[in-house]
């Protein structure tokens, strides 16, 4: 029980870590701002986002749960959307809906004006 437990976790880092640029592009925040909210540096930020670094578990549950706050705080429905899509919901699409694909285009996310 303990390797399914160890193997369900790692997935579940994998995940945010293949989706931690995406998710904070849709949250509106520039990697400087998440680093400014996590105690994460921006170096390591840039780091797990690009696959250099491998994210740790506290860096994962210290992610996850800004992530849920910003969520329920500011009531983020498209981060939400993401949030489940990409994390949460039984995996891969066999298309990425049209919607998604609007809201990850890389030219229309900015955080403050400059393009992220």
């Amino acid at each position: 029980m303990n390797i399914m437990y160890n193997t369900i976790v790692n997935q579940k880092i994998k995940l945010l870590q293949e989706n931690l640029s995406i998710l904070r592009k849709i949250a509106g925040w520039s990697e400087h701002v998440l680093a400014d909210k996590t105690g994460i540096s921006k170096s390591n930020i840039n780091k797990i986002e690009n696959g250099i670094h491998l994210m740790k578990y506290p860096n994962y549950v210290t992610l996850r749960l800004l992530f849920e706050y910003e969520i329920e705080l500011n009531k983020n429905i498209d981060l939400e959307k993401a949030f489940k899509i990409l994390l949460d919901e039984n995996g891969p699409f066999d298309s990425t809906p049209e919607w998604f694909v609007e809201l990850t285009n890389i030219n229309n996310i900015k955080v403050k004006g400059e393009s992220i």
